[in-house]
């Protein structure tokens, strides 16, 4: 490809860029109903809530526990090999 033709393609998408960009300037200006209503809480859906009530329950086991936890498990598991 030339280069002048490479010019010539990057001042099109300067312009149509600009075009865009002036648009949106312009719609943003503009009152819009929304900005009438008064503000409300986002909405979280059921999924978001259980993942952040269970990262700051995770967050709480001691080193203590966490080993007390293992031991047990470990436990539980060869007693299962046993009866198998």
């Amino acid at each position: 490809m030339d280069i002048q033709q490479i010019i010539s393609d990057l001042k099109n998408e300067r312009e149509r860029l600009d075009r865009a960009i002036a648009a949106l300037e312009e719609t943003d200006s503009q009152p819009s109903a929304s900005s009438n209503r008064t503000l409300t809480r986002p909405r979280v859906s059921a999924h978001t809530q259980l993942a952040t009530a269970n990262k700051n329950t995770r967050g709480d086991i001691t080193d203590e526990r966490r080993k007390r936890l293992s031991e047990s498990m470990k436990k539980s598991w060869a007693e299962r090999r046993k009866k198998s």
